[in-house]
């Protein structure tokens, strides 16, 4: 028994039943809960993950440099972007000959 939209009902054997989870975040972050589903005989967890905004960082996939002479420097300038909702932090760093 129960009514439409209160978590209770009943499904006979090799039936399947179809259920709306409704999600309304107050905020920006990230939430997590646990819808428990229990029966006469166990109870189970079904994990409910909701990501809210993130940076998301816009860089390019590779560098590339013109042919540049032996003791000489060569230099590219590139742009980090954040793209996303939040601030993002982030360091670059590069193994020799290189330096950023």
């Amino acid at each position: 028994g129960g009514k439409p939209g209160d978590g209770v009902g009943k499904i006979a054997p090799g039936m399947e039943v179809a259920f709306k989870v409704v999600f309304a975040p107050s905020d920006k972050g990230d939430y997590a809960v646990d819808l428990v589903v229990a029966t006469e005989r166990e109870k189970f967890i079904v994990p409910v993950r909701c990501v809210g905004n993130k940076p998301a960082l816009d860089f390019p996939d590779f560098v590339r440099f013109d042919p540049t002479p032996v003791k000489q420097w060569g230099h590219v300038v590139k742009t980090v972007r954040n793209v996303g909702a939040k601030t993002a932090r982030f360091r670059l760093f590069a193994p020799e000959p290189f330096t950023v």
